[in-house]
């Protein structure tokens, strides 16, 4: 078991940068794929009009999700032209994506390393799961496909201005394989937030049982713990722990001219919220509004908590205690599909006559001769003591 932070940001001294067709490509490596036991990998690509970013291949290196920041992204034959619009990728599942030149775009592709291969994947009958799915905010918003436009229960605890587009896990549509799926596809959640005073915009103490990565469309998310507060914008995503027991408020951006702000008044104004010129707008991983064991747990806090500001402010409410649950049992609801590759194994084993077999035989008899020697270093220890307490007898 390999410790991680409590949380993760992506910031912009981490992050490795390239260009694709006029577009600026920011690169994160991750941990986990899943964001359960660490932050996954992300990439965010961001364009001005006039350039566009196009790719396609298999992603071999897994499960990938695209969420749209701002403009418009096709993926095949589905437009996300509405910012929190995703679209989730099984691993090896082909796909074709590009953006909207004529209008500035940018989106986020969260899960494994975003590195879409030419090499095809063989999908066999026993696969058994979604191969991909359009989370379209339009089907939130009309309730369609098991997707609904609800009041958001958190912010404010439910007593403010503010609503939750939802995507179960669940199939889609677009599932191509030839037996009912036995995994369905991962959730979603994209938050929309209007409260009109700051002391109703805050999410109460609680933590994420299956991790969560919060990813800003708009506004400023902050997040105070026990080593303070700390906030992040537009472009700059955070991933937080299953061990994290925090509290969140929010912040408006006023930024009207920001190339994401015209799309998500939009989106908040079709979502039936008014009086609302700065929303603050982000996307949810690891949130599954239908299983209970999959939402924030406002229940339980860890054994140990401290305050997490001096006097209990407007970001540190009365109780006034964050913390960390140091070792946690997590049980993991989300979908994981891998693409499993021998190809270059069984051709090194064959062109080098077994060498590679050879290797890895000799690799396994290190490791048993390595065993061994730490069980005769503990008998040793154990007779060691054994003889002193004897002699002091």
């Amino acid at each position: 078991m390999q410790p991680v932070t409590s949380q993760h940001f992506y910031g912009d001294d981490a992050g490795v940068r390239s260009v694709s067709g006029g577009c600026n490509v920011t690169r994160w490596s991750g941990i986990d794929p899943d964001g359960v036991a660490g932050w996954p990998a992300l990439s965010k690509v961001e364009c001005p009009r006039g350039a566009a970013f196009t790719a396609s291949g298999s992603n071999i290196a897994g499960a990938v999700k695209l969420i749209l920041w701002y403009g418009a992204l096709m993926v095949g034959d589905d437009r996300l032209d509405l910012p929190g619009a995703a679209f989730w990728l099984a691993a090896g599942e082909p796909a074709s994506m590009r953006t909207d030149a004529d209008v500035p775009s940018g989106f986020y592709v969260v899960g494994a390393d975003f590195k879409l291969s030419s090499q095809s994947t063989r999908f066999t009958s026993s696969f058994g799961s979604d191969l991909r799915r359009f989370y379209s905010p339009y089907d939130a918003l009309r309730g369609a496909k098991g997707a609904s436009n609800v009041h958001d229960i958190h912010i404010g605890n439910g007593t403010t201005n503010a609503r939750d587009l939802l995507f179960p896990a669940g199939s889609s549509s677009a599932v191509a394989t030839t037996v009912p799926p036995v995994a369905a596809s991962p959730p979603h959640i994209v938050v929309l937030n209007c409260a009109p005073h700051l002391n109703e915009s805050y999410v109460w103490y609680h933590s994420h049982p299956q991790g969560a990565l919060y990813v800003p469309l708009s506004g400023n998310l902050c997040f105070t713990e026990s080593h303070g507060r700390r906030c992040v914008s537009p472009g700059f995503p955070r991933w937080t722990s299953p061990n994290l027991f925090y509290y969140e408020d929010f912040t408006r951006e006023g930024k009207p001219l920001a190339p994401w702000s015209a799309g998500t008044r939009r989106l908040v104004s079709l979502a039936g919220l008014s009086d609302c010129d700065d929303p603050i707008t982000f996307a949810v991983t690891n949130f599954d509004p239908d299983l209970a064991v999959a939402q924030p747990n406002f229940a339980d806090a860890p054994a140990l908590t401290v305050p997490c500001g001096t006097s209990g402010g407007a970001d540190c409410p009365p109780p006034n205690r964050v913390g960390t649950f140091e070792r946690l049992a997590v049980s993991a609801t989300q979908l994981r599909t891998v693409v499993v590759d021998v190809s270059g194994a069984e051709a090194r084993a064959t062109d080098d006559g077994g060498a590679a077999g050879a290797a890895s035989g000799a690799a396994a008899e290190i490791a048993e001769l390595r065993e061994q020697l730490r069980e005769a270093k503990v008998r040793e220890e154990a007779l060691k003591d054994a003889i002193k307490s004897l002699g002091s007898h």
